[in-house]
């Protein structure tokens, strides 16, 4: 039990910690980034608006679209069960529905469609050293538009490592398969795969 010299009170909703425990975490504390929820929650009320943000999921193969998509239209929408956890943010939602990219619908389905994902384009064909998506993803678009409110303009997250070689059943680079995010028609970004390093 630390004696009254010891001990340090910190406002907010915090609790009386000792000044040993403060010292003590201080190492482990500097080497994280500063993350929102460690605010007060005064801190947080104080602190200007939220930036913006956009939040773009690519789920190929195994998911069940009924379950991502809200009964009825505009405003009068009801999410369904798998998006529930979002209904005290539903005033501020959009969630489009039944959307088609046309330009996706040539060649081999997979690598087309997950390269033109966010770019609504047909990507080139290519084996792996001219690679084109002939656009810049959306997702980029947005980042350079409001990327500037938060300290990374955008993540890319991914579970797998990037697939590289040659698809030789069609002829397409595999690495077409592993990327969504383009900066430039010629650039993918890099996606992170370990949650720790994200951190």
């Amino acid at each position: 039990m630390p004696d009254s010299r010891d001990a340090m009170h910190i406002t907010g909703t915090f609790q009386t910690i000792s000044r040993r425990a403060v010292l003590k975490g201080a190492g482990a504390a500097l080497a994280l980034p500063w993350l929102e929820a460690m605010m007060s929650s005064k801190a947080k009320a104080a602190q200007k608006a939220s930036p913006r943000r956009l939040g773009v999921l690519f789920m190929p193969n195994g998911v069940r679209q009924d379950q991502w998509t809200p009964e009825g239209e505009g405003r009068d929408f009801k999410l369904s069960k798998t998006l529930a956890p979002l209904e005290h943010l539903r005033d501020r939602l959009v969630i489009p529905t039944n959307l088609w990219n046309q330009a996706s619908d040539v060649g081999d389905g997979h690598y087309v469609k997950t390269s033109g994902f966010l770019t609504c384009q047909t990507i080139s064909k290519s084996l792996g050293f001219d690679l084109n998506s002939n656009g810049i993803s959306m997702d980029q678009l947005v980042a350079r538009g409001i990327g500037g409110q938060t300290p990374l303009a955008s993540l890319e997250l991914a579970i797998n490592p990037v697939s590289i070689g040659v698809d030789t059943n069609v002829g397409y680079t595999r690495v077409y398969g592993s990327h969504i995010a383009w900066s430039r028609p010629t650039r993918p970004l890099a996606r992170e795969i370990n949650p720790r390093l994200v951190f």
